[in-house]
């Protein structure tokens, strides 16, 4: 089933909230899986009737998100191919390593197309990892010489086809992104520049303001002196700019 579980959605829910941790899900999903399922058969000894195969796509995500180091790598991929029976989701595993662990990638990469090649669903694994954005010449370079792959050339084709779309969309995003960083960087620089309306103050509020080192010997009625000279002055040449006009216009001053 490649829909996604109810347990995982669970977890995924508990895990962001602190409710329960992967490893604990790991834990106990490895218990059930180990306890023997009764019945009353008397051709299959009860030592063989395990739950082995339950809750596979739950304990692969518990470790996936829980584990650590190649040997749980290895186990997750194995549960995907062996128990899930999905090769997209395995294919897209191994694809999320490669930024984490090269070493870790290559590995599981190799017990992959060992898988597929002794599988026969090389030809599947060729299309899945197109769609996946895997590395497809990579693959192609480790067909054997004596395999024979039916519709080999229309699904390198498909490949080849992909990869072109997906480059053609992250060019097309990449061009989009630098356009939005210019206009929201001439939008910041423009804002800058502009002058600000503050409201009035009201009761209550309260200003910081940044304290300003000042001389021993400042006079601290210095910046108020001078505010009120400037208001003078300004207040003086705006009189003598309206009698000018009237002068220029020849109309007598009331």
């Amino acid at each position: 089933d490649e829909n996604e579980s109810a347990i995982i959605s669970f977890l995924k829910a508990a895990m962001i909230h602190g409710g329960a941790t992967a490893v604990d899900a790991r834990r106990l999903l490895e218990a059930r899986r180990r306890e023997v399922i009764p019945t009353n058969s008397s051709k299959m000894p009860k030592a063989k009737l395990t739950a082995k195969s339950l809750f596979s796509l739950e304990l692969a995500y518990a470790i996936e998100k829980s584990g650590k180091g190649t040997d749980d790598a290895i186990v997750v991929l194995k549960l995907y191919l062996d128990e899930v029976k999905s090769l997209s989701r395995a294919v897209t595993y191994v694809e999320s390593t490669k930024d984490v662990d090269s070493d870790m990638h290559n590995t599981l990469r190799g017990i992959l197309v060992e898988y597929c090649i002794n599988n026969d669903v090389f030809g599947d694994l060729l299309e899945v990892s197109a769609l996946c954005g895997a590395d497809v010449a990579t693959l192609v370079a480790n067909i054997p010489k004596s395999m024979f792959i039916d519709g080999l050339r229309p699904k390198l084709v498909k490949a080849v086809e992909n990869y072109r779309l997906q480059l053609d969309m992250y060019e097309a995003t990449s061009r989009l992104f630098e356009e939005d960083k210019i206009c929201n960087l001439r939008d910041y620089a423009h804002r800058s520049r502009r002058g600000r309306l503050i409201d009035k103050e009201r009761p209550g509020d309260t200003i910081i303001l940044p304290i300003r080192k000042q001389s021993p010997t400042a006079d601290p009625m210095l910046r108020e002196k001078m505010d009120r000279n400037f208001r003078r002055k300004g207040s003086m040449s705006l009189f003598y700019r309206h009698v000018r006009s009237r002068q220029n216009s020849a109309l007598p001053i009331r």
